[in-house]
């Protein structure tokens, strides 16, 4: 089953970083599933001072990490519920 789920972002506060693996995926089958990349620089990708030029071609961008972990949910909302009794 093919499905689009969400984009992801940088690192900062009340960015999108994490995607919960599906729960029929947690059968123990082999699941096959593809991650695109995309980069822009923080204005876009135009070279130069003028928005409206193609971007250089000579640019690149390096993915530097990417993890795929089956998070226990019920230990993070524990996680969660410490946190916020002790802050």
């Amino acid at each position: 089953m093919k499905v689009p789920l969400q984009g992801l972002t940088g690192g900062g506060r009340d960015q999108r970083t994490e995607w919960i693996l599906p729960q029929e995926w947690r059968d123990d089958e082999e699941h096959i599933f593809y991650i695109e990349m995309a980069c822009n620089k923080i204005m876009g990708n135009a070279s130069g001072d003028d928005d409206n030029q193609p971007p250089d071609p000579d640019t690149y961008f390096v993915l530097e990490k990417a993890d795929v972990v089956a998070v226990n949910l019920e230990a993070r909302a524990l996680l969660i519920d410490f946190e916020m009794i002790s802050g």
